[in-house]
């Protein structure tokens, strides 16, 4: 229709999507590629370049890696110990190498902590330089360009090198001599337990000695103030003990109990020393100890009495008609019996006595006689004194609760008086 507007519009230059892909695929098409070959190229070249990323050599420092150990040279191990420090001493090494080789390689030394390291022989021409720290330990110093590697062929991979420590690197050790000493063996406080009716003796048997030799340092550390070092038995229950030992030896716990027995006890371990028996060369780890058993005597006060006293007298006074003054007639008695014996505790199984049988005419002084020394009554003073009880020991087993009480000394006497007439 004549006039009318064109209502068709064209945009000149506008591409579709569609368009769009059909041009890049002829672009790759002209270099002979297609996309998917592209993204292949792409991830072999990452691949080549992380290959060659590990394969190029580097130097690094593997912080404390390997251990450092000193040994001694057979010819000094009589004379010397190393004391070893809490913790083993370590170093760092430096490596080279392909990177992933050298971190395969730290890998291994991580989770193989004593895989290498270095060791240094300590040898006789060494001792010469050992520097004194107090009286009884040195220190050892030596230069880890020194040492030799240990144990790192196991374990690093061929295309790795350790280099070489630089000069300057010391490291130090102490060194103790070795010293013997007689122990003391304690037994007593390592004995628990009772036996009802008992009381227990623990001892060592006659002639065990023992003597610990080891690193002066370690021997003075379980030595007492006298410098002796002291051996502990392992903690024993006497009674368990004593049960063990019926049904072993088949014998009833009387007979036991009676004759008593050496049972052989281990020793406390004490670290760092040998113990052997004095003038032996093999290390002992248990000691004989005898147990003895003496019966509790079960002692009960004896009711006190009034026991009658005689008078001993030698012949000298019988002969002249000695009187003898200042005498009780009877003089009280306390004791403790056993409680069994209570019933003998009597006139019958006592007997007070004044002893003056020893006392010879020589032995008075300051006679009192009659004036002018005539005819006469004669009168001779004693002192110092004692009664004495004569106890048949047969009937009674007693005790006195004071110290100072025997049966020749049981109480003094007071002054006494001899009188005669000549």
């Amino acid at each position: 229709m004549s006039g009318a507007a064109n209502t068709t519009t064209q945009i000149a230059g506008s591409r579709t999507a569609a368009s769009i892909r059909r041009e890049d695929h002829r672009a790759f098409t002209i270099l002979g590629l297609s996309p998917l070959s592209h993204i292949v190229i792409i991830g072999l070249a990452g691949l080549i370049w992380w290959i060659a990323r590990g394969m190029v050599a580097q130097t690094v420092t593997l912080e404390n890696s390997a251990v450092v150990k000193f040994t001694l040279a057979e010819s000094l191990r009589q004379s010397w110990a190393i004391v070893e420090p809490q913790s083993p001493a370590t170093v760092s090494i430096d490596v080279s190498g392909p990177s992933a080789e050298v971190s395969k390689f730290a890998g291994l030394l991580a989770a193989n902590r004593d895989a290498f390291g270095y060791v240094y022989v300590i040898k006789p021409s060494d001792i010469e330089s050992f520097r004194p720290e107090g009286s009884s330990f040195y220190t050892f110093e030596q230069d880890l360009a020194e040492f030799r590697e240990t144990g790192v062929e196991s374990i690093k991979p061929a295309e790795v090198k350790i280099l070489a420590p630089a000069p300057g690197r010391m490291q130090t050790i102490r060194i103790e001599p070795i010293v013997s000493r007689t122990a003391l063996i304690e037994v007593r406080n390592q004995v628990m337990g009772d036996v009802p009716g008992f009381t227990v003796n623990v001892t060592v048997q006659a002639g065990f000695e023992l003597e610990v030799s080891g690193p002066a340092g370690r021997v003075r550390e379980i030595s007492n103030a006298e410098g002796l070092p002291e051996l502990r038995i392992v903690k024993v229950d006497v009674a368990q003990l004593l049960k063990t030992k019926a049904q072993g030896d088949g014998k009833n716990r009387e007979q036991i109990l009676q004759d008593g027995f050496t049972e052989l006890l281990d020793l406390v371990s004490a670290d760092g020393v040998s113990v052997r028996r004095k003038g032996a060369d093999a290390v002992v780890s248990q000691v004989p100890v005898r147990f003895t058993f003496d019966a509790q005597l079960d002692y009960a006060e004896a009711p006190e009495r009034d026991i009658p006293v005689s008078v001993r007298m030698p012949a000298w006074m019988i002969e002249r008609g000695v009187r003898v003054e200042g005498v009780p007639r009877t003089k009280k008695v306390v004791m403790q019996v056993l409680r069994r014996q209570l019933p003998d505790f009597n006139e019958a199984n006592v007997s007070v006595v004044l002893d003056l049988s020893k006392i010879k005419f020589a032995d008075l002084k300051n006679i009192e006689a009659p004036e002018g020394d005539g005819p006469g009554q004669r009168k001779a003073r004693l002192n110092g004194l004692y009664f004495a009880l004569d106890i048949n020991t047969e009937k009674l087993t007693y005790r006195f609760l004071r110290a100072d009480m025997t049966a020749s000394q049981y109480v003094p006497a007071e002054e006494i008086r001899l009188v005669w007439v000549e």
